[in-house]
């Protein structure tokens, strides 16, 4: 079945039915098309129509971004689906305007602003003495006008989607992961900034699974260990990065943790180690790790025809078992 070509209209204006000299494509969800006649006059009103839609739409994306941008700095303490929420409520406000002002003097315009538009595979044509004459000519195209006419496109909810993709990530951004790991023995709580955040079971073994990864608002915090029974272990006054991952295990003194880099390809080399150290047993991971305690593969035999790369990893052991160039001095 051949689909159905373009609707024939008169070459008159399908608001005023005045002469008409200028055209306009209206364009259905479904990729109908049709090229609505319109007189200068009422070509040009269809012109600020079209602008006010361009300047709502990039008003609601303008709002949403910067807040959703700015809103976990400014108030730290709301998680992802509050800005999510928030940045969307805040693009909304200019379409809710668009909605509730006029954009014509009723009293001296017809009451609908365009002159025809689509209907899923009709063609509404608010015009009686435009609507005759585009019946005649296409019969099973054209649908009277009862219908309301809309007054939002389809593309003007561009900017909600994006805005909807910004705001958990820009919450996410600016609130960074935080591993903790307990290598104390017993369960441990973990406060910050004087708020209980999460409890760590114990963990001694070297897993991928250990500890537990929590998002902290970015900035200077205090965090806080303390035991089951509530007495304090340590405190760690740290700056968490935004983007950054961090690394937190207090009291865990006898435990040595390093990173270690391997080369393969034409880029091989002996694995490197690197310890880590620091009094707050707080530490800012770098982007290039890729590994969370454990190993990074070892190439069985050098292949210097592949461009290969570097794999770091982040490990730990007690530091009795850990390699000697792991030890912290």
């Amino acid at each position: 079945m051949t689909e159905p070509g373009p609707p024939v209209l008169p070459p008159k204006c399908a608001r005023c039915m005045q002469d008409a000299g200028r055209r306009r494509i209206e364009r259905s969800l479904r990729g109908r098309t049709a090229s609505v006649p319109y007189c200068t006059r009422c070509s040009a009103l269809m012109g600020r129509l079209a602008l006010r839609r361009l300047a709502v739409a990039l008003s609601a994306l303008l709002v949403g971004v910067c807040t959703a941008l700015a809103l976990p700095i400014a108030a730290p303490g709301i998680g992802v689906t509050a800005t999510s929420a928030i940045s969307l409520g805040a693009s909304l406000l200019p379409v809710l305007l668009h909605a509730l002002l006029p954009v014509l003097n009723r009293t001296s315009e017809p009451p609908w602003l365009r002159g025809a538009w689509w209907h899923g595979d009709a063609l509404v044509c608010p015009h009686e003495g435009f609507a005759a004459i585009v019946h005649d000519r296409n019969p099973s195209t054209l649908q009277k006008a009862q219908r309301r006419e809309p007054r939002f496109a389809v593309w003007m909810g561009a900017p909600l989607v994006v805005v909807a993709l910004v705001g958990p990530w820009s919450a996410r951004l600016h609130h960074p992961t935080v591993r903790i790991l307990n290598l104390t023995g017993d369960r441990m709580l973990i406060e910050v900034d004087g708020a209980p955040a999460v409890s760590v079971d114990p963990t001694s073994a070297e897993s991928t699974e250990a500890g537990i990864v929590v998002r902290v608002p970015a900035g200077r915090r205090r965090f806080e260990a303390l035991d089951a029974t509530g007495e304090h272990l340590v405190t760690a006054r740290v700056t968490l990065k935004s983007g950054a991952q961090h690394l937190f295990a207090p009291a865990s003194e006898e435990y040595c943790f390093w990173f270690e880099s391997v080369g393969y390809g034409r880029q091989a080399f002996e694995p490197t180690i690197r310890p880590l150290s620091g009094p707050t047993r707080f530490w800012t991971i770098p982007a290039r790790v890729k590994l969370w305690f454990r190993p990074a593969p070892t190439q069985a035999t050098a292949d210097h025809r592949s461009t290969g790369g570097v794999v770091t990893a982040l490990r730990q052991a007690h530091c009795a078992e850990a390699p000697p160039a792991a030890r912290a001095k």
